[in-house]
C-alpha cells in the first residue's frame, strides 16, 4: 500500500505488519496524487510544488522529476497499464499524457 501526505513524503506500507517499510523524500510541498506502475516497480507522486516524481521501489531513488505546471499542480495521475505512458490531470485544467521512454 502507498500513501502521500502533508509532510511531503511518500510511504510504502506493509498492511499485515501495520508499519511503514519505505519512505521517499524529495517534494517541497504536500503530495496530491499517487499511482503504482502496473509491474509494481515504480511509484509516481504529484505534489503542490507542481512536480511529478518517479520513484524506483527497489532502490528508493528518484528516477525523474518532471515540472508539470508553474501555475498549478497535479491533481490526479495514472499509469497506462498497456504501455509506458502516464496521464496527469492538473489544477490548471490541462490533461497531459507523458511518454516515459523519452519523457516527452
Amino acid at each position: 500500500m502507498i500513501s502521500g501526505s502533508l509532510d511531503t513524503n511518500v510511504k510504502v506500507w506493509d498492511p499485515r505488519a501495520k508499519n511503514c517499510v519505505m519512505t521517499f523524500k524529495g517534494h517541497n510541498e504536500q503530495i496530491t496524487c499517487l499511482d503504482l506502475s502496473p509491474d509494481s516497480s515504480t511509484i509516481v507522486s504529484g505534489s503542490m510544488d507542481g512536480t511529478l516524481k518517479l520513484w524506483d521501489i527497489r532502490t528508493t531513488k528518484n528516477i525523474r522529476t518532471m515540472q508539470i505546471s508553474t501555475v498549478g499542480h497535479p491533481k490526479c495521475v495514472q499509469f497506462n497499464p498497456k504501455d509506458l505512458c502516464l496521464a496527469v490531470g492538473g489544477t490548471d485544467k490541462i490533461v497531459r499524457y507523458w511518454e516515459l521512454q523519452d519523457y516527452s
